[in-house]
């Protein structure tokens, strides 16, 4: 592990992707829940065609990855097209992630079988930047594919169920329509993701093909952030700051600790820019 302790984590992480030369993506995040509103978060998404699994493993290294996840990452590469590194950072303390991503075997799949069963589209590794990796957890994302609007927010009913967050479910369902009024002719991607050995249950949907701004879901997020008890003078100025920005996913559901959140993704940098 490296002696020093990087103290701008994200700043740290940037330049190690920057200093490999490869072409990348980055989708930056703001989480709201009842802890506040943490906006440090973001991906940096490298295709693999790009990078060489030597240099993959040496960031997975450099990042102090704990071993068992270093060598998932080595079994499942093989099948991925994309890897992305992430950080989630209140100021104190940092998670380090991982993401591989499957979705060229996913696609295949689904057009070759014309199957709708789940399939694993991410495997991710999160860890305490500077920890002894005994706090690592593992998280699978399963996509379920071809689903219309409706049975999108019928799946989102059931992460809801138990009705202890009406106020969030409002929330994305809302966002999830206004996506679909934007574009009806779209299909968005829907996942859900669970962890080993905590209660989180929680969803995602791409909605890039909307094509809308995080500004155009303003209303949603204003009601959300309320129900989070985060006040007007933190969330308002956040939503100008990055209104123009294009709206990539929205997630929510329980997070690790059995708590509501919702997270709201947008683009900073195109991949193919």
């Amino acid at each position: 592990m490296h002696a020093h302790v990087p103290t701008d984590r994200a700043q740290y992480l940037a330049s190690l992707i920057e200093a490999e030369g490869v072409r990348y993506g980055r989708e930056d995040s703001f989480k709201l829940s009842r802890a506040g509103l943490l906006t440090n978060r973001f991906l940096l998404g490298i295709p693999l065609q790009e990078i060489t699994l030597a240099r993959v493993m040496h960031l997975c290294k450099t990042l102090g990855m704990p071993l068992r996840c270093q060598a998932s990452v080595l079994d499942h590469l093989g099948r991925a097209n994309l890897i992305f590194f992430g950080l989630e950072d209140d100021g104190v303390r940092g998670v380090y992630k991982v993401y591989l991503e499957f979705w060229d075997s996913v696609r295949r799949q689904v057009r070759s079988t014309g199957s709708t069963d789940p399939l694993l589209l991410n495997l991710g590794f999160k860890w305490r930047a500077g920890g002894d990796g005994s706090d690592v957890r593992v998280a699978r994302y399963i996509c379920f594919p071809l689903l219309s609007v409706y049975d999108i927010l019928g799946r989102l009913h059931q992460v809801y169920a138990g009705g202890r967050s009406p106020i969030t479910h409002a929330g994305a369902s809302g966002i999830i329509q206004r996506a679909a009024a934007a574009n009806p002719s779209a299909s968005f991607l829907y996942v859900e993701a669970s962890e080993e050995g905590n209660p989180r249950r929680s969803f995602d949907v791409n909605l890039y093909k909307a094509n809308l701004s995080v500004g155009d879901i303003h209303p949603f997020l204003s009601d959300v952030a309320r129900y989070f008890c985060i006040p007007p003078e933190t969330i308002e100025p956040w939503l100008r700051r990055i209104a123009a920005r294009p709206l990539g996913h929205v997630s929510g559901g329980l997070d690790k600790d059995g708590r509501d959140f919702m997270t709201t993704y947008y683009e900073t940098r195109a991949l193919d820019g």
